[in-house]
């Protein structure tokens, strides 16, 4: 039973990706287990099988299951991990990449910001890194 439960979530993400152009497949399988059966719950569902079979027929729900997937969290340096790294190479290395094409155009793209304060967390960074020769650069960005 466990490998057939196994092979039907592993469809519902697939389903999810098909229908909808989102990928959780970087996300943690056991939460994202307990969110589809919490939403199964919800919905009256008791196996896989039956949700996914109201997928079908309610593609509103799509949306339930999908803010119960995703993260509403937003805040300044949230993942204080991700935003060390950016500051410490990838910024640093972005900024030597630029400087040797001559280009003085940086553009960053946030996906997932819910607030988006977390792209404004990323431009502090490139700020912070560019210091007194930011007024050299266009910096521009999208949530």
């Amino acid at each position: 039973m466990q490998v057939q439960d196994d092979r039907e979530f592993k469809f519902i993400l697939d389903k999810i990706k098909r229908n909808r152009s989102i990928d959780f497949s970087q996300y943690r399988p056991q939460v994202l287990k307990r969110r589809i059966q919490h939403r199964m719950h919800s919905s009256g569902c008791t196996t896989y099988w039956d949700y996914i079979l109201l997928l079908n027929r309610d593609p509103a729900e799509y949306n339930r299951l999908i803010g119960s997937l995703t993260i509403k969290v937003s805040e300044f340096f949230r993942d204080s991990g991700v935003f060390d790294l950016l500051a410490e190479a990838v910024i640093p290395e972005i900024i030597a990449q630029k400087k040797a094409r001559g280009s003085r155009k940086i553009r960053a793209w946030s996906c997932g910001a819910a607030f988006g304060q977390e792209a404004y967390s990323v431009t502090i960074l490139f700020c912070e890194a560019l210091g007194s020769k930011l007024n050299s650069y266009k910096l521009s960005g999208e949530l």
